[in-house]
């Protein structure tokens, strides 16, 4: 996993809320509401979310606003065909139905579309989706997905038997335009490293107890429900970057703060995870439990992305004390007011020799 740090996670002490938003107040989005219908989302007053999705009391989607842009591969674990996918309007069965969450077949908006099981560990490698995952089985041959769903391309396809599903796929960014993956869907945009305008929507899980009773969230790669719990460092914990194969972490990532000046110095590294960028019950967190969040998704994957998209982890305090690497030095970086009252924690742990030119490393 390379290194990364983004510069507007050094989010200053005191009152500066301006790094406190997830979007620009009254910013507009493109957006999947109920029924499937095709919408768009507001930025609130207070830039800390999108407002529900409005079709304007329609209920038949159009499969988003950008047609044909393709989909893409998973870094290495999936991959995506996306010939013949001719985008919005072209009479699909079910636009946006792909990825839509479901525990059974009779949960997705009719057939061909069946329901990949949080339960499963067949469909996707090596665990299963939260929540579930409508889609149908396809082949390379272009087609196959797109009279069903026509923002959507055949994906996990095995190498042997050229056998795969249908997956949504997405417009990674900020652009007010932007298809996501749908809102309250435990899914992140993931960009496709190869084309920035594409991506497909791909789980993200957001906990253990999301997943469910014996069942635990992977917190790297694709975020999906695992039988047995990964081994190594949760997020905060210190590791070292240097290594070929990330073992120090559960989730194999291992993000570093550098200063660059007056030249580029790694002064601490720790433990992330994948989440959805923008989506605040994640990162571990069960909203529905007493214990507080020790992690947010405060933090893109990719530069220029937006909510909705594919994010890291960062470790939340509200003291030193909280901190998994205090006996290293690191602090508690308070927040902005308005960002410590969205998450109910006053700040992120960081390492001590951070200034105000540490940037990506």
């Amino acid at each position: 996993m390379p290194l990364l740090f983004v510069s507007q996670l050094l989010i200053s002490c005191g009152s500066d809320n301006k790094s406190s938003k997830v979007c620009n107040p009254g910013d507009s989005k493109s957006c999947t509401g109920p029924a499937q219908c095709s919408g768009s989302q507001v930025c609130n007053d207070q830039g800390s979310g999108y407002d529900t999705c409005d079709c304007g009391g329609s209920a038949s989607g159009n499969g988003g606003s950008s047609a044909g842009t393709g989909g893409s591969g998973t870094g290495g674990t999936s991959s995506t065909n996306t010939a013949g996918n001719g985008g919005a309007g072209t009479g699909a069965l079910y636009s946006g139905g792909v990825g839509t969450p479901c525990n059974s077949d009779a949960d997705c908006p009719g057939a061909p579309l069946i329901c990949l099981l949080s339960s499963s560990s067949t469909e996707f490698p090596g665990g299963g989706p939260q929540g579930g995952y409508c889609s149908l089985p396809c082949t390379t041959t272009p087609g196959d997905c797109t009279p069903v769903d026509d923002f959507s391309a055949c994906g996990l396809i095995d190498p042997n038997t050229k056998q795969g599903y249908c997956l949504g796929l997405c417009v990674p960014g900020t652009s007010q335009t932007a298809v996501k993956c749908g809102q309250g869907r435990p899914q992140a945009c993931y960009e496709n490293p190869n084309n920035a305008g594409a991506g497909v929507c791909l789980p993200v899980c957001t906990s253990d107890a999301a997943c469910g009773p014996g069942r635990f969230c992977d917190p790297g790669g694709i975020g999906l429900c695992l039988d047995q719990a990964p081994t190594g460092g949760a997020i905060g914990a210190a590791c070292d970057p240097t290594l070929a194969t990330q073992t120090d972490c559960a989730s194999q990532i291992c993000l570093s703060f550098t200063d660059t000046t007056p030249a580029a110095n790694v002064v601490g590294s720790f433990c992330s995870a994948s989440c959805t960028f923008g989506d605040v019950d994640t990162c571990g967190y069960d909203p529905n439990g007493s214990a507080p969040r020790q992690a947010a998704c405060l933090t893109e994957r990719f530069s220029g992305g937006g909510p909705g998209d594919l994010g890291f982890c960062i470790p939340l305090c509200d003291t030193a004390a909280d901190c998994a690497q205090q006996a290293n030095g690191w602090t508690c970086e308070l927040f902005g007011a308005d960002l410590a009252t969205i998450l109910g924690r006053g700040g992120q742990c960081v390492p001590p020799d951070v200034g105000a030119d540490a940037g990506p490393g």
